[in-house]
């Protein structure tokens, strides 16, 4: 492995940035091709062409992720590549060049060639690119008498000189088209007409000279200068922004191209994460082909991440997602990508109409219009145009009535047919709006605190060679970027007449060009004061005392990616310039002009404390635990890669700001931003209209591509500036998305489906599904076509048809009532489906556990039969709710030509179970969802089933991750196991409460007969038909099956007092739907389903369900099982109730009871449930009925409870209980009948749940 060389100096950003280089490259030729251009197009070989490009920056990913990142794009329907050249990467001291690893962009070019696309190189050399000093080397800046970006020759000789050096080296690699190379096309500078006027008749010139530079290096490929409009010819002028469809060459001799069409937007720190809806971005498209547009470029297409010090300043990111069609991790955001490959089809479609004429508008009303290319007298092709922002319209067009939705364009590739429209978006969408988001099936991998050592940086001086100067210094000048650090220190000595007023109390006033800085004053860390990406100065005002003697002001001034944008952007400076104290009177002291002493850098660079082969150096300290919420601390720790070969994350949201080493490379975090919400894409955007992730910080998840750690021991440096808990720290891998469509039957076709001189379109609108490469569809979790209700993750519907549906690498769905029947004639349909996709990967070494682990489980009574016993394994990755399969063949007794099958239990959205059968024969893997092959496999943590051939299953839970076993054919499995370790005197009294009232109101018509009967027949003979014997029982296994504790509870964002299902429930690892909600809905829908199944045997295990169901319900009305994320529920909040130190968690489960039945009835719980009892009856009898209903006739609702549950815990549990507070009387009697009615409340919700499930009337479906 190649690290960076010496020129490249350690470099922070406003959190974790990453660096590390790779090599290598491959390639192959094609034919040569000559490129010109005129008025419609760009001309290849003779032909004109439409093209759609995207911009991909090569060092913004590795290049082992490059061919995959280029063939996703290709499959999005792209025929270009475009990317900048970032010459201070390439050139980091003059005259020595670097083209390594992430760097090598020949290697980047031949890849894309490999591809078969073309190329766009933006040489520039200015790129901008939110890149540190918009792609200049810093040693320019040092120059004698340069001038940036005018007409200056010490800059021009330098230019001048790198550009050919770029184009040598292309020519050199015969990678130009006309030496059968990808490059069709090449820019000079770059935006440089948004801000020309600022360098007046410099600036006019200077643009004459780029182009006739640019033009004498006979690439024999068009130049290209963006946002010129004074471009001199044959330099083509081209358009950059939002929306290019007004935009109109300086020539008619040129074509109208698009070289930056902005997919979202960039990320500064401290900021939302801004977004562009997929309808506005293929608006603006389709907008421009239809004016006659025929080169667009996605800016980006693939944005990546901001590795090392590559992000420009001031505070750009570490992620350079952009809300790209392909996202940070190389994964499709979807429906961005599929609904623009589908407009890229439609778009082609036309393409021989588009070339063959200029467009002709025809007017079809306010905000609406048409334009027509005319292939022939009597062919053509339309695009169909609704401008307006708010209203929908009907238009007639060749005697046709089309629909418009507001703020869209349909494609019409015949005049007549519509093949695409840009606001209906059917396509498949991922569920979650990133990568890694709960939403998706991660797993996290923690750091284990244990291993981790650190070394505590001094502060101010470190070293003798600091130096002195008489007033502050400006920080680039200062450092030479070879830091993001400088250190300002003055010594202030208190006594008589040397401050004003003579006081000790003071206020110390910073001024700063910017980014960010640390206020230690005698060591001691004061303040913190940062800027923004719009303005990075900022101000700090702190209170200080000052001790008599010596006193020691220590300012670390920290530098957050060098300037790379505007008018004289290189000269912008950085740092403190202004520093004052005040006293009370407000009479001031301006330190700005005393003596300072300036030491540039950090103490742990210069020890070089990121270098691998100092990780057992002497100077870093072990122990137990590192040291938490400490400023100016580096820690260290050695792990192992987590399993798999996707891109990892870094979890860093315990962490405040500093640095992340992996090996060579360092990463970066940030702070929080506002609210906001959904979008309507209709009418103008702009990067402040979409925002997400509001209220939250910038950035906690840092992309660290796989290739950066290796099988064995990884190290992983970092560096605390503001203080942060390395030990929650974790490496998050993704196994599982969840995928989605919605289509209508009066949704267009597939666009490519469409063939010329059809007289009708036949064919059907299709849902289409597909993973990603390399994963499966291994559930459909929801299928309804009729009306389905809702949105992707919150479907719901009755007309199920998931047993129509059958995926596993990827289906096509038409929406025909031939496939999929009429459920409701005359009716309007749709069909919406939900699956899941797997990453299916297991390493051996998992293999071999899991093999070990299966064997110690084999279950008495289990005699093998036919062939013997023949295991195998299902690896299920550690999901609650929707789990997936993969089958290992691991015994030879499993003879070569035979099938086997192994099935478990996936869920959908919260109520629907579903399973799914996988099947291996001659050692292939297949998946089957038909009917016949599904079997019943309820969570437990040792399940048998029996399948309808009979044989008989064993099913063991390893801490989340199932094992399957099958062995013989055995009939003896369908009797329910006695259960052991049932009863509990610990149990706590809220649960005894909960039961107690549900059994003892049964006789009052609370519970049917139909669910007593249950009830007693479920439950073992030691319970008597009591659930209040076995309450205790799923407190108890908790700990002995770990995947089940996070079920008892549902924790809730800090303060907000909501509770969301989506976005709340799931377990600490991330694991959507493992909470007590989504365990309500998961056991309740066990209970219903098989209780009511004709087969006998599949009754076997609903005593765990019952029981689990039961607890569950009581655990969702206690109001801190439903508190807040930051004190686990109140279990972290210690208090003392009366005298008793406890925690707030236990005194709402425990102790406001135990000291109800103490103090008013007479020490017996009984007569407090009498009371609860009688309560119901007469106090809360007019609210019985409200409680007992859930909305829209479902089974049961969870969520209504855990928003009670949540709100109550705000109004009661928390207020007045602060860590450390003595809770007594006032706490205790005005909670008390918030106690009672919610334990009312439970008991009676949990029979009007378990009369629905065990109804004699009720139907599966109705479920």
């Amino acid at each position: 492995m190649n690290l960076v060389p010496s020129a490249f100096p350690p470099k922070s950003s406003f959190g974790y940035l990453v660096w590390i280089i790779i090599q290598g490259y491959f390639t192959e030729k094609v034919l040569s091709a000559t490129v010109t251009y005129d008025h419609r197009a760009l001309v290849i070989d003779g032909k004109r062409r439409i093209l759609q490009s995207g911009s991909i920056h090569y060092p913004r990913s590795t290049p082992e992720v490059w061919p995959e990142i280029i063939k996703k794009s290709k499959e999005g329907g792209l025929d270009v590549i475009e990317t900048y050249v970032f010459w201070n990467y390439h050139e980091p001291v003059k005259g020595q060049y670097y083209f390594e690893g992430r760097f090598d962009l020949v290697r980047f070019v031949k890849t894309v060639q490999e591809a078969g696309l073309l190329v766009h190189l933006r040489i520039g050399p200015y790129a901008c690119a939110e890149w540190n000093y918009g792609g200049f080397p810093i040693w320019l800046h040092f120059i004698p008498g340069i001038q940036f970006r005018t007409t200056n020759a010490p800059f021009k000789i330098e230019m001048k000189q790198f550009l050919a050096k770029i184009v040598e080296m292309m020519k050199k690699e015969h990678l130009f088209a006309s030496q059968g190379g990808p490059i069709i096309l090449a820019q000079v500078e770059n935006e440089y007409g948004n801000i020309e006027g600022s360098y007046g008749v410099g600036g006019e010139l200077y643009v004459k000279w780029a182009a006739e530079t640019a033009v004498s290096l006979n690439t024999s490929v068009p130049w290209v200068m963006c946002v010129q409009d004074d471009a001199p010819d044959p330099i083509i002028n081209t358009c950059n922004g939002f929306y290019c469809d007004r935009f109109t060459p300086n020539s008619p001799s040129k074509p109208k191209m698009w070289t930056e069409n902005y997919s979202g937007w960039f990320l500064g720190f401290g900021n939302p994460i801004p977004f562009r809806p997929v309808e506005d971005l293929a608006f603006a498209v389709a907008r421009f082909f239809e004016t006659g547009g025929t080169f667009q470029n996605y800016y980006m297409y693939f944005g990546g991440t901001n590795f090392g010090r590559t992000a420009g300043g001031p505070l750009v990111a570490t992620s350079y997602d952009y809300d790209a069609p392909i996202d940070e991790y190389g994964f499709l955001r979807q429906p961005k990508w599929g609904h623009l490959r589908d407009l890229h089809k439609a778009i082609k479609q036309c393409e021989e109409h588009m070339i063959s004429s200029n467009p002709t508008q025809v007017q079809l009303g306010k905000n609406l219009e048409a334009h027509v290319y005319y292939k022939s007298s009597n062919e053509c092709a339309a695009f169909l145009a609704n401008y307006g922002s708010s209203l929908d319209a009907n238009v007639t067009f060749n005697g046709n009535i089309y629909f418009l939705p507001a703020w869209s364009v349909s494609i019409l590739p015949d005049c007549k047919n519509v093949i695409f429209n840009t606001a209906k978006v059917v396509s498949q969408r991922t569920l979650g709006d990133s990568s890694f988001s709960a939403t998706t099936s991660v797993n996290d991998f923690i750091l284990e605190p244990s291993s981790w050592s650190w070394y505590k940086e001094r502060v101010g001086i470190w070293s003798n060679n600091s130096f002195m100067n008489s007033g502050l210094l400006e920080q680039i000048t200062t450092t030479k970027d070879t830091s993001d650090y400088l250190w300002y220190t003055i010594s202030i000595n208190v006594k008589e007449n040397n401050i004003p007023g003579q006081e000790k109390e003071l206020f110390l006033h910073i001024e700063s060009l910017g980014h960010a800085a640390l206020v230690f004053v005698n060591k001691r860390l004061v303040g913190f004061g940062y800027g923004n990406h719009e303005d990075a100065s900022f101000i700090l005002d702190e209170k200080i005392t000052l001790n008599h003697g010596n006193n020691t002001i220590d300012l670390l001034s920290m530098m957050i990616g060098v300037q790379n944008y505007g008018p004289w952007f290189d000269v912008a400076g950085a740092g403190i310039f202004y520093v004052a104290l005040r006293d009370l009177k407000n009479d001031t002291n301006d330190l700005s002009f005393e003596e300072w002493i300036y030491q540039v850098g950090l103490e742990g660079e210069d020890l070089d404390l990121d270098n691998i082969n100092l990780a057992n150096s002497s100077l870093w300290t072990t122990g137990a635990a590192p040291p938490v919420n400490q400023s100016l601390i580096w820690y260290k720790v050695a792990f192992l890669a987590p399993e798999g070969k996707g891109p990892l994350a870094l979890n860093l949201a315990s962490m405040g700001k500093g640095q992340a080493w992996i090996l060579a490379a360092f990463l970066s975090p940030s702070s929080g931003c506002t609210n906001g919400s959904d979008c309507d894409y209709r009418g103008a955007y702009d990067p402040s209209k979409c925002l997400k992730n509001c209220g939250q910080p910038a950035q906690t998840l840092y992309h660290i591509p796989r290739t950066w750690v290796h099988i064995g021991e990884n190290l992983l440096v970092l560096h605390e500036e503001l203080g942060g808990d390395p030990s929650k720290i974790s490496l998050r891998t993704k196994t599982g998305q969840e995928i989605c469509a919605h289509v209508s039957e009066t949704d267009p076709p597939p666009a490519d489906s469409w063939k010329p001189n059809s007289e009708f379109i036949s064919q059907n609108p299709e849902v289409q599904l597909t993973c990603e490469r390399g994963w499966h569809i291994t559930s459909i979790n929801f299928a309804s076509f009729g009306t389905p209700i809702g949105k992707c993750g919150t479907f719901f519907g009755s007309l199920q048809c998931r047993h129509l549906i059958n995926c596993s690498a990827g289906c096509s769905i038409p929406i025909s009532t031939a496939t999929l029947g009429d459920p409701c004639p005359g009716v309007l349909k749709c069909l919406a489906v939900e699956a899941l996709c797997i990453n299916i990967h297991i390493s051996s070494r998992n293999k071999q556990y899991l093999s070990n682990m299966l064997a110690a489980f084999h279950e008495p009574g289990l005699e093998p039969g036919g062939g013997g016993y023949a295991p195998f394994l299902c690896n299920v990755s550690a999901r609650f709710s929707a789990v997936a399969a993969t089958l290992i063949r691991t015994s030879s007794s499993l003879s070569s030509g035979s099938a086997t099958s192994c099935s478990l239990r996936t869920s959908g959205p919260p109520g629907v179970v579903i399973t799914t059968a996988f099947i291996i024969k001659d050692s292939t893997l297949s998946f089957s969802t038909e009917e016949e092959d599904r079997l019943h496999l309820l969570v437990r943590s040792r399940t048998h089933v029996i399948d309808s051939n009979g044989w008989a299953w064993t099913m063991v839970d390893l801490e989340g991750a199932w094992v399957s076993a099958i062995g013989a054919r055995n009939s003896g499995l369908g009797q329910r196991r006695p259960l052991r370790n049932l009863q509990d005197s610990r149990a706590s009294f809220w649960f005894k409460n909960v039961f107690e009232v549900l059994m003892k109101i049964k006789d009052g018509g609370f519970l049917s007969k139909d669910a007593l009967a249950a009830v007693k027949e479920l439950l073992p003979a030691s319970a008597a038909g009591d659930l209040a014997e076995v309450c205790s029982w799923p407190d108890e296994i908790r700990y002995h099956l770990r995947w089940s504790s996070a079920l008892h509870y549902v924790d809730t964002p800090d303060f907000l007092c909501n509770y969301k299902y989506c976005r709340d429930c799931h377990d600490p690892a991330g694991h959507k739907d493992r909470c007590v909600t989504g365990a309500i809905y998961n056991y309740t829908m066990q209970l219903f389903s098989a209780y009511h199944d004709s087969i006998s045997e599949s009754k076997y295990n609903l005593t765990e369900a019952l029981m689990f169901l039961a607890h569950f319900i009581g655990d969702v009305h206690q109001p801190l099982h439903v508190g807040f994320t930051g004190d686990a529920g109140g279990n972290t909040i210690i208090v003392r109730w009366y005298r008793r130190k406890t925690n707030l968690h236990h005194v709402w489960d425990n102790m406001i009871i135990e000291s109800a039945v103490k103090t008013f009835y007479s020490k017996d719980l009984a007569i407090m449930i009498k009371a609860i009892e009688s309560n119901i009856t007469d106090g809360w009898s007019n609210d019985i009925s409200e409680w007992q209903i859930c909305a829209n006739n479902q089974t049961v609702c969870p969520n209504e409870y855990a928003s009670e549950s949540i709100s109550l815990a705000c109004k009661y549990a928390y207020r007045n209980a602060t860590p450390g507070s003595t809770l007594t009387d006032d706490y205790f009697l005005s909670r008390l009948p918030v106690v009672e009615k919610r334990i009312a409340q439970s008991g009676v919700r949990l029979a009007a749940t378990l009369n629905r499930v065990f109804s004699s009337e009720a139907k599966i479906a109705e479920a």
